[in-house]
Parts: C-alpha cells; structure tokens; sequence
C-alpha cells in the first residue's frame, strides 16, 4: 500500500480505508483517508491497475484553524464514512469519477477524542468528544453527557482519555465507557449510559488485570449477543451480569443511587424528606442496605448520618422491602452484595 501504518482501518462500502497514514517515504500524514479499489484490498493506485479503477484519497484540510490535526477516529454508518478529528467531523459519501467519494465538514469545534469509544447503536453514531459524550444520527450532533460531566472530570484521568474503550449492548440497551481513572495507572472508572431513559451509571473495575485496550460486541444467536473486552494483559473478559466470581476469585459489587436534593424533588415545597420503604427483587443472594443521609452536599456539616440495616437473603427469586425511616436534605442508597454471593 502506498499509505503504511495507518492508525485506524475501516471495511466499508466494499473497500479498505485507512486514516492517519504515512505517505510512503516515511512521513505521516495525518490529515489522509484512503480507500481501496472496490473488492480489491491491495489496489490503492488512483484509477488501478489498468486505469479503470476508483481507489483514491483525500487530504482533510480545507485552509481552516487546527486542519493539520490527526485523524483521531473514523467509522461508517449507513451509506457514508465518517471521520473525526478532535475538533471537526467530516462525512465521507459516493461520488461519480473521477473523484469517487468525497468528504464534505459537518461541523468545526466539535469532534471525537477516542477510536476506542466510536460504537454504533441502530442508526446513530455515539462518541466521546473532548468535552461531553455525543450521539451523531449523520446529520445532527446531540450531547447525552450533560449528567455526567462534572463528575467524568473528577473521576477520570483526562490526559489519558485517548485509552478510552467503548461497547453497545444492543440487548440492554446500554452504551458502555471504559475510562483510565484519575490517580493510577491500574483501575478503571465506567460510565453506562442507557438509551431507554438517558441515565448514566457509573462505576469502578479495581482488578488491575483488566485494563481494556478494545471491545466487540457480536450475535451469537436470535436474542443473544457476547459483549467482550480485550485487556491489556492479552486476555479477554466477556462481560456478564450475573457473574460474581473471576477466574474462581469472588469480588464484591455494589450500586449506588444518585444524591437526590430534597428540595429539588419536592419543586421547593420542602427543604428535608424521609425515605420510608424501598423494594429490591433479585433472584438469589445476600444483600445489604445502607443509607447516607447529609444537611449539606459535601457532607462535612454535623448530622450526616450512615446507617447499614439489616441484610438480605434471597434464596430465590422474589422481592423483599427494607424500611428506611431516615433522611434529610440530601438522600442516596447503596445496594452492597456479599462476595462470592450470587446475587442479580
């Protein structure tokens, strides 16, 4: 190939294409996507062999701010090719010759920031961008990180966001985001979007063997689809909802709710509220509850209040409530399973 080393590849339309290439002598090219002729993965000459191909490329720069800035990630979606950079999208569709296709700018001061985090769910797009996270239906931008964006900040090392890994679980309708934590170089810190209601979750992988470097998402067979991540100790973790063990090794889980606002919630009616019952259904294990009750948000003034009440047992599936009879201005719950406890 006359573009070496490419830095992402994409199979689309019939073709190779590749992004973020050298140009042959050596030199990279950042700004470069190439394609293939059609069916003909080694054909890269303009016109083929014999003169009658459509292999090609373009150079995407067009005289504006930042245009020599790399390809940072790229991914088709129904009939066109998108490319990204940090701060600009183009879209890629079929033209006749002698150009073939042409890539046209979406928008400037907006773009992708992570290969790893571009994932397809039905007819969209989904991305980190370098200041929230994006759905892209090849036409319209959209933020769906708003919740999220102070906290993402806090929690995640934002010199080290070109390492984030992404996945679609098409089942659950969730997009899944592994990001480098703040402060090590061994934990994970995930954000799970879902698409049904715009919620974010977040959470922690703290096993220091699994450090994703790439994802797949693949159907198995009617309603069954394997969510894997490739770590970078060259192993390969299948993602499951009910596993709670690793290799034999129990771990422990938990889920905490959002820190709601009572006087939020109440539209200013009240400035304190109690939580009285919550319900839990699983269909096995132990489970412990537990409460934090806080007059202030950074919890440092007197009379913030955690309490663990009684645990859990489900020796089936069936549904068990709790009474809570605390709160106070600021109220959130956690859900604590006991390791080695098959709990769901």
């Amino acid at each position: 190939s006359p573009f070496p080393d490419p830095r992402i590849v994409v199979a689309w339309d019939g073709r190779l294409w590749t992004f973020n290439s050298e140009d042959g002598s050596g030199a990279r090219v950042p700004y470069r996507a190439a394609w293939s002729d059609f069916l003909s993965s080694t054909v890269w000459q303009r016109g083929g062999y014999n003169g009658t191909g459509s292999a090609g490329y373009q150079d995407l720069i067009d005289g504006g701010t930042n245009d020599a800035d790399p390809i940072t990630a790229a991914i088709d979606l129904r009939d066109q090719i998108i490319a990204f950079k940090a701060n600009t999208i183009y879209i890629g569709r079929w033209e006749q010759a002698p150009i073939f296709y042409q890539f046209r700018k979406l928008s400037r001061g907006l773009g992708c920031i992570s290969q790893g985090s571009v994932c397809r769910y039905r007819e969209a797009v989904v991305f980190l961008g370098d200041d929230n996270v994006y759905v892209l239906d090849g036409e319209e931008v959209k933020p769906i990180g708003d919740k999220i964006k102070t906290r993402l900040r806090a929690a995640v090392a934002v010199t080290a966001l070109g390492r984030t890994v992404g996945i679609v679980d098409p089942i659950n309708q969730l997009y899944w985001l592994f990001l480098p934590k703040t402060g090590t170089t061994t934990m994970i810190t995930l954000f799970a979007f879902s698409f049904r209601d715009g919620s974010w979750w977040e959470g922690e992988i703290a096993n220091p063997n699994i450090l994703p470097v790439c994802a797949l998402a693949y159907r198995e067979s009617t309603w069954d689809h394997t969510l894997t991540l490739g770590s970078r100790n060259g192993s390969f973790y299948e993602l499951d909802d009910a596993a709670t063990t690793d290799a034999t090794t129990a771990f422990a889980a938990s889920w905490t709710s959002k820190e709601w606002d009572s006087l939020q919630v109440s539209e200013g009616k009240v400035e304190t509220m109690k939580m009285h019952q919550i319900a839990i259904h699983s269909r096995s294990g132990k489970i412990t509850v537990k409460t934090t009750c806080k007059p202030t948000l950074d919890g440092t003034e007197p009379g913030t209040a955690q309490v663990s009440h009684t645990k859990l047992v489900f020796n089936g599936k069936s549904e068990k409530f709790v009474g809570l009879h605390e709160g106070d201005r600021f109220n959130q719950i956690q859900l604590v399973w006991d390791m080695a406890s098959a709990a769901s």
